[in-house]
């Protein structure tokens, strides 16, 4: 068993590392300054029953640590990182704001993790550094786990917030909180404070998605009134190849083949285009005979003609150069919004009086849908029109077990009835 602990030994300091073998341990002792993490180590050899003794008869506080490499002579050894209590007293911190914090960590993820992904823990961490600003929680270091619990009750308290994103906040909260700790901003451990709630069977399953109808409805009215604009060529790319967010806007024009009828999507992190499964995501998506012309009018006369800041020419383009996915979302939100075909609204607002109807505020329309629900609804779609599930695993990127779990919202009728024609 791993037990780490920092202790008061008398009046003294120490680290005691245990692995996870019940071999002869060593024991750090530090010098009283200071600086004593930065010290050279003296190594003590005790055996597990002495320090699980001593533990018990003489030390006065402890806390729990993560484990980091330390260099050794015995190759087992590891020892904890300092930052707790010394000397019966809590080690300083360094003062960090939530939202220079929250910087912080997303530019040290960056690196490591597809474009995607600081985009949804920004997201998510809004709601956190927003609560942290009123409540005038100005420095991390005086975080408490009481008020990380009264954080996650302030959420609780939003009628229309699944159990499965309040799981996902709190998660993501945890892992933020586990960063600040390793660079000294809040009390060590303070992340083990971060509870979710527990799903039952079938909690983390949306069922938020486009219906077929519908799409056809928004698609027609694009074609008839918004021909070959940005909006109507990310929709259909979105409605017909059930690509991500992050895909379509990676795509560039030598990516397309008007003749071939297909797109390449390729993971490109060293020009900021990288894909969620990286190289696992590269691919090419057939087009059909309508989403050809619909990109080769919009190349000929619609684009605009510009290249991004790694000189490559992106196929969904504004003035400005690549479009970004704040742009991308804004057109889906802005085109699933009810009124904006019909000019009603469903919810009884008078439309011109409704803050939804501004072109950044779409999204909180009561009908307008997410870019995944429109991904999530070709996919049913197409599981529906008789698709085999793994060449639409294929053209989506998603595995089968996940495809069936998370986006085959097909009923139970139907699943049974195409399961039962794919044996015949």
């Amino acid at each position: 068993m791993r037990c780490n602990l920092i202790c008061d030994w008398f009046f003294r300091p120490i680290s005691l590392a245990v692995t996870n073998h019940m071999d002869p341990l060593s024991v750090a002792r530090w010098t009283d300054s200071q600086d004593h993490m930065r010290k050279s180590l003296r190594c003590l050899a005790i055996n597990l029953p002495q320090i699980r003794e001593r533990c018990r008869l003489s030390f006065t506080n402890w806390t729990i640590f993560e484990l980091s490499r330390v260099p050794s002579n015995t190759d087992n050894l590891r020892l904890i990182r300092v930052g707790g209590i010394c000397g019966g007293q809590s080690m300083n911190l360094e003062p960090i704001e939530p939202r220079h914090a929250l910087e912080m960590s997303l530019t040290d993820r960056e690196n490591n993790v597809s474009e995607a992904t600081p985009y949804s823990h920004r997201s998510r961490l809004g709601h956190f550094i927003r609560w942290c600003e009123g409540k005038q929680i100005t420095n991390l270091n005086k975080l408490t786990g009481w008020q990380l619990h009264e954080f996650r009750l302030h959420r609780g308290e939003d009628s229309d917030l699944a159990t499965t994103t309040e799981k996902t906040q709190m998660d993501t909260l945890r892992a933020f909180v586990r960063w600040v700790d390793s660079v000294d901003g809040v009390e060590t451990d303070l992340h083990t404070k971060v509870l979710s709630p527990t799903l039952s069977d079938g909690d983390n399953v949306r069922d938020e998605r486009l219906e077929p109808e519908r799409a056809t409805v928004i698609l027609d009215h694009l074609q008839k009134f918004s021909y070959a604009s940005r909006p109507h060529v990310v929709l259909t790319l979105m409605w017909h190849t059930m690509m991500r967010v992050g895909e379509i806007r990676a795509i560039d024009c030598d990516d397309y083949d008007s003749t071939e009828q297909f797109l390449c999507v390729a993971h490109r992190p060293d020009s900021e285009t990288s894909l969620k499964n990286q190289s696992r995501g590269e691919r090419h998506v057939a087009l059909a005979d309508g989403v050809v012309e619909l990109l080769d009018d919009w190349i000929a006369n619609c684009r605009s003609d510009v290249t991004d800041e790694h000189d490559r020419n992106p196929l969904i383009a504004t003035e400005q150069g690549r479009a970004n996915t704040t742009t991308l979302r804004r057109d889906w939100y802005r085109h699933t919004r009810p009124c904006e075909i019909s000019g009603e609204c469903p919810h009884n607002r008078a439309v011109e009086e409704c803050d939804a109807t501004t072109h950044n505020k779409a999204s909180q329309c009561l009908s307008s849908l997410s870019p995944h629900a429109l991904r999530r609804g070709g996919i049913t779609h197409a599981l529906s029109e008789g698709w085999p599930m793994k060449a639409i695993g294929t053209r989506a990127n998603v595995t089968e077990t996940v495809l069936s779990t998370h986006y085959d919202s097909r009923s139970e009728k139907g699943k049974k009835r195409w399961n039962n024609e794919e044996s015949m």
